[in-house]
């Protein structure tokens, strides 16, 4: 069993700024979507997947990364920083 402080678990840091930023008006939810994508790094829970569990979490938090791009994408266009939305959403 691994222990952590809540803070130390990227994955609940990661969906408490998500949760943080859809509170926010988009001047300020910006900043929140921002540091929540960048603790991203790869899959969720990468080599864990023969659990059921970590399977159906890995789904969850894969959904809530598109959101959360979605919803910054959103914040930018909101903004009239169109150019900055496509780049981030543009594959490559």
């Amino acid at each position: 069993m691994l222990i952590v402080a809540d803070d130390e678990l990227d994955a609940l840091r990661f969906t408490r700024l998500i949760q943080r930023a859809a509170a926010e008006p988009a001047e300020r939810a910006l900043p929140l979507l921002d540091q929540a994508l960048a603790l991203w790094r790869g899959a969720p829970y990468s080599g864990l997947h023969d659990l059921e569990d970590i399977r159906v979490e890995a789904a969850t938090l894969q959904e809530a990364r598109l959101g959360a791009i979605e919803a910054r994408a959103k914040v930018l266009m909101l903004s009239g920083r169109f150019a900055d939305a496509i780049r981030r959403c543009a594959p490559g």
